[in-house]
């Protein structure tokens, strides 16, 4: 009896110690694949346990650092906005922002439901779960601002491993049908599962991740006009190239503004930035791009 606790004690020590090194090695590899994010990081001041230890996804409090909205007098309906760090304002005092502006053109309430460092997933949560019709029971526009990189964030919880908090994602079923999942215990802290989810672009392809997207701004649209059937839904792209989708989005309702659509400016160069180490929109962007936005898309 004595020696086949010895065998199992030593197979479990075994493991724990393979499941050890297989951390680290892989924190190793991330750190190395992302040192360029790390070192922004250490430069804009995060604390490294931030870093190394994400918030789980909390469905009632995720939403607490959330930009306020902005409250108007006004009889116009308001404005939703959805997006991540660009559309929220990194940086950016509440005026300054995409939604600052448009509230300052438009004397419109403002609810900017934007998220930085996650994908358009939570667009389609917030809109699924109520947290919207929670917040305001009219609207008229929901307005969403596409980058580059929500291709990639689409297939995972975090824009990148050493994010400090995860979100939700929705997979793709061969249906058609968007399933939620909410990340484990495991897929928040492993970093071997970071690893591999940093990786999941390559493994499931352009194919995949473009309809993943398409499907989630579609369900996003729908969801809207459930709740709110008057509502006009608009995709802004903040990029220099057009979704490989935009025909069917508007095919189906939604309009779509791209930044060639309103200026021949390129608004990727350093006078349009935060800083050398940040390429967020500082504010003289949004003040050259919301006003030919909120022209091009009829919005007073």
């Amino acid at each position: 009896m004595k020696k086949i606790f010895k065998i199992i004690f030593f197979n479990i020590l075994i493991l724990l110690i393979l499941f050890v090194l297989i951390e680290i090695i892989s924190f190793f590899f991330v750190s190395y694949n992302y040192r360029d994010n790390l070192i922004g990081c250490f430069k804009s001041g995060d604390k490294i346990s931030t870093m190394l230890i994400a918030e789980r996804f909390d469905p009632e409090n995720y939403d607490k650092d959330y930009i306020k909205p902005i409250i108007t007098n006004s009889k116009k309906l308001p404005v939703v906005i959805f997006g991540c760090s660009l559309a929220e304002g990194s940086a950016l005092n509440i005026n300054e922002t995409f939604g600052g502006q448009i509230s300052k053109y438009t004397n419109r309430s403002v609810y900017n439901r934007a998220e930085g460092g996650i994908g358009p997933q939570i667009m389609l949560y917030q809109l699924q779960s109520g947290k919207i019709k929670q917040l305001t029971d009219k609207c008229e526009y929901f307005i969403y601002v596409n980058i580059d990189d929500h291709i990639n964030r689409v297939l995972k919880f975090r824009c990148f491993p050493f994010l400090y908090k995860v979100s939700v994602r929705y997979n793709l079923k061969k249906n058609g049908e968007l399933k939620l999942e909410t990340s484990s215990f495991w897929k928040t802290h492993s970093f071997f599962y970071k690893w591999y989810e940093s990786k999941l672009p390559e493994f499931l392809g352009a194919d995949y991740a473009n309809e993943l997207l398409c499907r989630i701004i579609e369900e996003s649209y729908k969801k809207a006009k459930e709740i709110y059937p008057n509502s006009k839904f608009i995709v802004l792209e903040y990029r220099n190239d057009d979704l490989v989708f935009r025909k069917r989005l508007e095919d189906i309702g939604i309009q779509v503004i791209s930044l060639k659509d309103l200026t021949d400016e390129n608004l990727f160069q350093d006078k349009y930035y935060l800083g050398p180490y940040d390429q967020h929109p500082n504010a003289d962007a949004w003040k050259l791009i919301t006003p030919l936005f909120l022209k091009k898309a009829d919005i007073k």
